[in-house]
């Protein structure tokens, strides 16, 4: 998920780029098209250059999430509210989420965020949920309650978070948002394309994987 942070407007933008996305594979990959997720076999580096490719982009920081110790924060925040479009039973703790507003707390969240096989889009309707839960967590994280006691936060996220991103960037982030005050306004968008099971994999030649074909107007739409 590329989240574009605009500090002017108080705007964040999260930008979904499906696992199964048929793309340009950078370094390790040789610029050869395979599915997204296999930049990961090359490390961080590749999955970002991948998509600054894909994109026409600079990414200047990337942050790497154990979902499972990062959803505690939900705990340590008191919960998040989401708007769930879909009724489904997640696999992982078999929580049932009824069509509507949500309560979730860090264990019902990760149920909600990993679920895929429930849900009407699969992988792309999962990637949505992950950005409705992001979404909630950034407008508790970025609340004036929350962000006065921020050094307690950075340290729980240091167990569930590598970054590149220096501490004194993220402090300035908290401060000038301290400044501010107010939510910021987050948006979502994520690339659209089609499943096909006849693609070429440069990492695992003659096998058979789903994948999904990049549709031209979304891209360019979500550049």
């Amino acid at each position: 998920i590329i989240m574009t942070v605009n500090k002017k407007t108080g705007k964040i933008l999260l930008t979904t780029t499906p696992r199964d996305s048929y793309v340009k594979i950078a370094d390790g990959g040789n610029n050869q098209y395979d599915k997204l997720t296999h930049a990961g076999l090359y490390g961080v580096d590749s999955s970002i250059h991948t998509l600054e490719n894909l994109y026409g982009i600079k990414i200047d920081y990337y942050a790497r999430l154990n979902f499972t110790s990062f959803l505690k924060l939900i705990d340590t925040v008191g919960g998040v509210d989401v708007y769930n479009d879909q009724a489904f039973t997640s696999r992982h703790g078999r929580f049932e989420f009824p069509q509507g507003m949500v309560h979730l707390d860090a264990e019902k969240a990760l149920g909600f965020v990993r679920e895929r096989y429930a849900l009407a889009d699969g992988d792309r309707d999962r990637g949505r949920n992950q950005q409705k839960v992001i979404t909630a967590i950034i407008q508790k994280l970025t609340s004036a309650e929350v962000l006065a006691n921020y050094s307690a936060v950075i340290q729980g996220l240091q167990e569930s978070v590598q970054t590149n991103m220096p501490v004194e960037v993220m402090t300035d982030l908290v401060n000038r948002q301290l400044e501010k005050g107010g939510k910021y306004d987050v948006q979502s968008q994520d690339l659209k394309g089609t499943g096909r099971m006849d693609l070429p994999s440069y990492a695992m030649p003659g096998s058979q994987l789903y994948m999904m074909e990049v549709s031209q107007d979304s891209l360019a739409s979500v550049k």
